[in-house]
């Protein structure tokens, strides 16, 4: 319950995702945050979020199994520098 409190969860109802890992993180430093966490930075500072979700390995109940997308070079992946 103290995870959920502090919004360290994600919720997955079909079956569909073994894991996601959210991680914002400053430009500068090795500071960051997971999910629930907090990221103290400067007005104006250059921020990276970045959302990694890997997909069941196994069908779900109704037998659905998510596509599997190649893996890109981390430069090309989801990641957006705000």
């Amino acid at each position: 319950m103290a995870g959920l409190r502090a919004g360290r969860v994600w919720v997955d109802h079909g079956q569909l995702v073994d894991g996601i890992d959210v991680r914002l993180t400053a430009a500068t430093g090795h500071r960051g945050a997971t999910l629930g966490g907090r990221l103290r930075v400067r007005r104006g500072q250059r921020l990276t979020l970045q959302v990694t979700v890997t997909t069941s390995a196994r069908p779900n109940y109704h037998g659905e199994l998510p596509a599997r997308v190649p893996r890109r070079p981390a430069r090309a992946a989801a990641a957006r520098a705000w």
